[in-house]
């Protein structure tokens, strides 16, 4: 690693801070290969020394909204403002009463917008890894609109200025139709549906491609 590297500049650090759409094209399966991988960024840095915060909402557990009332972006943002509050850095947050206000409300926008005001006072020494499974079950009609908000909520948190280091990675066991249109287009990854005319490289392709995507999230964590 290179000294620049290892230079707290605030510069290079709001360049490294990024959203990732991994699109699998493969078939609407509650746990898909992508799944897996979600699951392994989260588990590999929950084991941290407090420098590196993961947090993560796997969709697919939550596919009907009818019966499930945890299937809601609503739902998504307040598990991800649960656990970055049980964080230890937690206890350095000042709440205010706009905060709170927007934490009772419980809309979706409110809520992306309470997220945005608690990442802001995480120290910028941290780096928070936030992994969403499974996001194009959530881009039906019921939920399309919600869905699109948080996107956009996350995507001007990695442009921002100021805070931690956010890698954002969005995954989809099949393809996204609509979150896509709030992203930069560089921001998507897509893996390749049809094994290739000399076969036996479909597995391999994947995690060729899927580890393109985690080494775009975790990038920033050997600058530390």
């Amino acid at each position: 690693m290179s000294s620049d590297q290892a230079k707290p500049n605030p510069q290079r650090r709001r360049q490294e801070s990024d959203l990732v759409i991994v699109n699998s094209n493969g078939e609407n399966k509650r746990w898909s290969p992508m799944s897996y991988v979600s699951a392994q960024i989260t588990t590999s840095f929950g084991t941290s020394d407090g420098s590196i915060i993961p947090l993560y909402f796997f969709c697919g557990e939550h596919i009907n909204w009818r019966k499930d009332r945890k299937a809601y972006p609503s739902s998504l943002m307040n598990s991800l403002i649960a656990q970055l509050l049980s964080h230890s850095h937690a206890s350095n947050l000042s709440p205010t009463e706009h905060l709170t206000n927007k934490l009772k409300s419980g809309t979706t926008i409110d809520l992306c917008g309470a997220f945005k005001r608690l990442i802001k006072q995480i120290p910028d020494t941290v780096i928070v890894i936030c992994v969403i499974d499974g996001i194009s079950y959530f881009e039906d009609d019921e939920r399309r609109e919600d869905i699109c908000t948080v996107v956009r909520s996350l995507d001007s948190l990695v442009h921002r200025g100021k805070g931690p280091l956010l890698k954002v990675l969005l995954g989809s066991p099949s393809s996204c139709r609509y979150v896509l249109r709030y992203v930069d287009k560089d921001s998507v990854v897509n893996i390749l549906s049809i094994c290739p005319t000399q076969g036996g490289f479909r597995q391999m392709q994947f995690h060729r491609l899927a580890q393109r995507a985690k080494e775009k999230v975790d990038a920033g964590s050997e600058s530390k």
